[in-house]
Parts: structure tokens; sequence; C-alpha cells
């Protein structure tokens, strides 16, 4: 597996790139990996979404027009006291257990988290509209959602 962290990540000047191999079943782990990329540098650079009308979607529904409720999230990415950078929505930063995933935590029963996991609990809401207001300086796709089905 290969990330190019060049053009269009944050990083630290130090890396350009992020490498990892996956062996299967029964292969010899004892060989590097001699593939290289085939995406192009200006593939590379491009650092939006596709146009809207070149994609479809996986999961075609027609939103509704008066939902339960609507969130606006402040996207931002800026610079804590400790000289760090981080991500903000709605002047919260994100700090996660990752040994303990939100998701399968609400599975479980647990419905109770620190506010700087940024779990929004809409309750019995039917629709939720998020409308996202992006501040980050370097680019139009600051973040996406996992775990959603639209």
């Amino acid at each position: 597996m290969r990330s190019n962290l060049q053009y269009c990540s944050l990083t630290d000047g130090t890396v350009n790139e992020a490498v990892a191999a996956i062996y299967y079943e029964n292969a010899d782990n004892t060989t590097i990996p001699t593939s290289t990329t085939s995406v192009t540098t200006a593939q590379l650079s491009y650092c939006n979404n596709d146009d809207l009308s070149v994609t479809k979607p996986f999961f075609p529904i027609t939103p509704d027009p008066n939902p339960s409720t609507t969130e606006d999230l402040i996207i931002e990415y800026r610079t804590n006291e400790t000289d760090f950078n981080l991500w903000f929505v709605n002047n919260v930063s994100f700090r996660g257990d990752y040994n303990n995933p939100v998701l399968l935590e609400a599975k479980l029963g647990n419905l109770d988290f620190p506010e700087e996991y940024n779990v929004m609990n809409f309750g019995s809401n039917k629709t939720v509209r998020l409308v996202v207001y992006n501040y980050f300086a370097f680019g139009g796709h600051p973040m996406h959602m996992h775990g959603h089905n639209m």
C-alpha cells in the first residue's frame, strides 16, 4: 500500500510517502515489494473532489426538505496553545480512545462521551442535515464521513 503525502496532505516536510506491505497467506514475507506508483504528479496534486457531473451516488436518495434537525459543523485547522496543529469541529479538537471505538461503545450502550470525542447525539430525530463550513486554508476537502449509507 502506498500513500503520497506530498501534495494534498499536511506533512512535517520530512516524509513524503507512507508505504506498507501486506502479505497474503503462504506468501514469501521475506521479499521486499518492488512495485512503484502509476499515479501521475498531476493526479497527485489535484486536491479537490471530482466534479459533481461525473459522480454517481452509491445510495441515491432525495433529502428531506424539512429535516428534524440541522447542525452546523465549523471545520478549522489551527495551532493550539502548545504550537501543535489540530483539526477542530465547532471549536473542539478531536481526541479519541482508539482502544475503545465510539461506534462499538455506542452499540454496547455507552452513550456518554467526553466533549473532545466530538460525538453528536441526535436522539430519535428521523433526519439530520449537516451543514459543513470549511475554513481550511489549503483545499476544499478537510474531512469526510465513514459509517453512513447515504
